[in-house]
């Protein structure tokens, strides 16, 4: 259930694994576990959760990416 109080768990997710889908060179998660503020173990359950609820989907139709 998504509220007021873990959305940015959400948000921190979204802008990690777009980083790590986009960028060549990536940090560990120990480091984005770091900068986000949850520690490895939950960080690393919060990011399976999330490329499994978008079930893998990382494909952006050119259309969309261009300006």
């Amino acid at each position: 259930m998504l509220t007021e109080y873990n959305v940015h768990k959400l948000l921190s997710m979204s802008i990690i694994v777009s980083i790590k889908y986009n960028e060549d060179v990536n940090f560990y998660n120990d480091y984005y576990s770091t900068i986000t503020g949850f520690n490895l173990k939950e960080f690393n359950k919060i990011e399976a959760e999330y490329v499994c609820g978008i079930n893998f989907n990382f494909f952006i139709k050119d259309d969309e990416f261009q300006d």
